[in-house]
């Protein structure tokens, strides 16, 4: 059965159609298609942190919002499991630079989602008008419609390519989304891919860094472990970091055996959502070997299926993706793999 959220090829070119019309020619096109994005790369190797701005912690409220999908919302909340965890949202991105809010996660739900929703069934042809998305070009300047985000609870995606050296060749991580996760469900993806967020308020300054959060959800999606409400009571944001593949991790990236990059800034024209994009490069040979039955142990970690695919053929790599991998996903995937392929002569 194909997953709800991929798209036919006629689908998809309505979708592409659409997108041009509206936002012009900034759509990525890589591997034979285009994405339903819009990216800003970093060719430096700088450090990812070099990607965040000023963060404003003022709190996205009602009054923020342009559109307001409540029963969108309440139909996730009846199917799935979900969290109104506080999240960083998006401000503005400016020349690659990420400026944030903060806002929760119900509320881009209610926003973002189903804009991302209403235009996959519009892609569909299961509906000819988007008045969702209708009224919030009509409530927000033109010039805020990309790089911005006015009118809607924008909270702010970051994701990585990670890519390690085994058996002879660099390979990269890949995986299909569980059916059961809030969004994109069993669409292709990144890992890990995750919202960018403080686990708590008094926090927010502290956890505004992309090592930082990169480091918590490798341990979390990659080895299965406990996320933040498992742990007993923990008094500092850095509760993790003595977790075996975590502590690994730091260790690697503090002696060179293993790199943390930014690739760049991704704006998701279906839901109108930003992302920042990393790759994580792991030039240790050893690495797999030492982490293999954990990582194997948390294969089913909001996923179905994962692979490891080589870096030089990607030999194995699903086709068609422009038709089955999450947008975000996409870009940071060719924006890793271009930057991997740079680093690795």
């Amino acid at each position: 059965m194909m997953p709800v959220d991929w798209l036919t090829a006629q689908a998809h070119e309505r979708l592409i159609t659409y997108l041009q019309a509206h936002y012009g020619d900034v759509l990525l096109h890589r591997g034979g298609g285009y994405y339903p994005v819009a990216v800003q790369p970093i060719h430096t190797q700088t450090s990812v942190d070099a990607l965040l701005g000023q963060l404003d912690l003022t709190y996205l409220t009602a009054p923020d919002f342009a559109i307001y999908d409540e029963s969108h919302l309440n139909q996730l909340k009846a199917t799935r499991t979900l969290t109104n965890g506080l999240c960083y949202a998006l401000n503005r991105i400016e020349n690659g630079i990420l400026h944030g809010k903060l806002g929760y996660y119900f509320d881009m739900l209610a926003t973002c989602d189903a804009l991302d929703q209403e235009m996959r069934a519009y892609a569909r042809a299961e509906i000819d008008q988007t008045p969702l998305r209708d009224q919030l070009h009509q409530a927000i300047p033109r010039q805020h419609w990309l790089w911005h985000g006015a009118g809607r609870g924008s909270t702010v995606g970051l994701a990585s390519l990670v890519v390690f050296y085994h058996e002879g060749c660099y390979r990269l991580i890949f995986c299909q989304r569980s059916q059961n996760v809030a969004v994109n469900a069993g669409l292709y993806h990144v890992l890990p891919a995750f919202v960018f967020q403080p686990n708590r308020a008094e926090w927010a300054t502290r956890e505004w860094s992309l090592t930082h959060q990169f480091l918590r959800e490798f341990g979390e999606e990659l080895f299965g472990m406990a996320e933040y409400d498992d742990w007993d009571n923990p008094n500092t944001p850095d509760y993790f970091y003595a977790h075996s593949p975590v502590a690994d991790m730091r260790a690697m990236l503090a002696d060179g055996r293993a790199q943390l990059l930014p690739t760049g800034a991704i704006f998701n024209l279906m839901s109108m959502r930003s992302e920042l994009g990393m790759v994580c490069i792991i030039h240790d040979p050893d690495w797999y070997t030492r982490h293999e039955s954990q990582l194997n142990d948390a294969l089913g970690v909001e996923r179905q299926a994962t692979w490891y695919i080589p870096i030089d053929t990607l030999s194995g790599l699903p086709d068609q993706l422009h038709l089955k991998m999450t947008p975000q996903g996409a870009a940071v995937f060719w924006l890793g793999f271009d930057k991997a392929r740079e680093i690795i002569k």
